[in-house]
């Protein structure tokens, strides 16, 4: 558990502990503890959004990685070998280098394209589309 959850819990267990019961009843209550049960419920209802988004915005990113690392790795190992050609033969020409690191990346990107569909839709029915209906 990271410092910024446990502060928060620790927080929450300390407010919660001093807090004095508010009656529900519009009737019975003040205008004071009225207002201490609408603010309770908005912090609750806005720690279970910050939590949800903090989730969905962890595997974005994770999902974001995994359909990237293909094309990375390949650009990166493209250049690699074009780099160490370069160096072995002297020959200096950007083209050289642009080239055929471009339809390497082309490539894998075609390859892995329907990977990569199906891991977003996926992640769009899995997470996002829950969220938009209000399951």
């Amino acid at each position: 558990m990271d410092i910024k959850a446990t502060l928060a819990s620790q927080l929450y267990s300390q407010t919660q502990a001093v807090a004095k019961p508010v009656p529900r009843d519009p009737a019975q209550a003040t205008a004071g503890q009225a207002f201490e049960a609408a603010a309770s419920d908005f912090m609750a209802t806005l720690r279970e959004s910050e939590a949800t988004v903090l989730d969905i915005l962890g595997q974005a990113l994770w999902t974001a990685l995994i359909v990237s690392t293909p094309i990375l790795a390949v650009a990166l190992a493209a250049g690699l070998a074009i780099g160490l050609l370069q160096a072995l033969t002297s020959v200096q020409e950007t083209t050289l280098t642009f080239v055929p690191k471009l339809g390497a990346i082309l490539a894998v990107f075609w390859v892995t394209m329907s990977f990569s569909g199906h891991t977003l839709v996926r992640f769009y029915q899995d997470q996002i589309i829950p969220l938009v209906i209000g399951n």
